[in-house]
């Protein structure tokens, strides 16, 4: 007996959906509401322009993932909240590759899994 076929398509987020990396993103949204200094933007440009010319790099992803974490520690749900709408409206809205949405868009159409 056949088993029932069903597609599923993955989509990696950062340079597959978004231009550059969502962290970054995050970050510069987290730096204008004063959630870090000037010097830690620095940090998080350097590791986004890494990125975008090699490619992902495990440990840096790790290290800039745990830096955030520690940003939004003790902060209000509400707070994180607010942030996540700005930085969506002002950084990753503009740099969604609109050719990789409407692949994923028509997946979903077709009745197919989308993994992110």
């Amino acid at each position: 007996m056949a088993l029932p076929q069903k597609r599923v398509a993955f989509f990696d987020v950062d340079n597959t959906i978004l231009r550059g990396s969502s962290l970054y993103f995050l970050g510069r949204g987290m730096y204008r509401r004063g959630y870090f200094t000037k010097h830690d933007i620095a940090n998080f440009m350097l590791a986004n322009l890494r990125f975008r010319l090699r490619g992902e790099d495990a440990v840096e992803l790790d290290k800039f993932r745990d830096a955030a974490q520690v940003f939004i520690a003790g902060h209000k749900v509400d707070d994180l909240q607010d942030l996540a709408k700005e930085v969506y409206d002002q950084y990753v809205s503009p740099a969604l590759w609109e050719g990789t949405i409407d692949i994923a868009n028509q997946h979903m159409a077709d009745g197919d899994e989308v993994w992110l």
